[in-house]
């Protein structure tokens, strides 16, 4: 059984079916596969291998603080100078309080996108309803840290995110999924990544 219980959030789900889709054949291998196996490593618990970021707020930035990242190399991008840049996209996902029936804690899928212009936190917030500079009121007691960047981060910096309390809405989702299910497909993550059609995880290879 994997670590997490993966579901994905609605706005992110076509995206995700067409990764599901292409992962397995050569019509687009790898911005799908580099997609599912970040995903994976998600389900895994595996996001130190991916560079796994919490996400924090400042007046600049989107409230994200109940999220984090992994960063995927799906293409290799240099800066003028020559220098080798970061890994190209960006995972954004959140992390739930586990539901009755199953332990497994809910890390739900937000956004994958290429890190230009900061669209994969853009991305995320639009679809979290958040705006640019002002604080989410449903995240009070959570540290206002400044977003982390540039060369020299704390190597020591928490990369998984906050696990929060699982919003009611949601929760009757989930509970409504779990109990329509087949008896055989219980506890199987909603919009879950399956380990029987996809690629193994290949990790990235990091920036130096």
């Amino acid at each position: 059984m994997s670590k997490y219980r993966v579901i994905v959030h609605p706005d992110f789900r076509p995206q995700f079916q067409e990764f599901r889709r292409l992962a397995p054949s050569g019509s687009r291998p790898v911005a799908a596969r580099a997609a599912m196996s970040a995903m994976r490593a998600v389900r895994d618990g595996q996001e130190a291998n991916f560079r796994g970021e919490r996400l924090g707020f400042d007046r600049t930035h989107y409230d994200l603080r109940d999220c984090a990242e992994i960063k995927v190399e799906l293409v290799r991008e240099y800066a003028k100078s020559g220098r080798r840049l970061g890994p190209s996209h960006r995972l954004i996902y959140r992390e739930f309080e586990p539901v009755e029936g199953d332990q497994r804690p809910i890390r739900q899928i937000i956004a994958f996108e290429h890190r230009k212009n900061g669209k994969p936190f853009k991305v995320a917030a639009e679809r979290l309803g958040r705006d640019k500079g002002v604080a989410d009121p449903r995240l009070v007691g959570l540290p206002t840290t400044r977003p982390a960047v540039g060369q020299h981060k704390d190597p020591n910096r928490p990369i998984s995110p906050h696990r929060m309390p699982l919003p009611p809405d949601l929760a009757a989702v989930l509970s409504t999924t779990q109990k329509t299910l087949p008896t055989r497909a219980r506890g199987r993550p909603v919009g879950a990544v399956t380990r029987t059609a996809d690629p193994p995880i290949r990790h990235p290879v990091r920036d130096r």
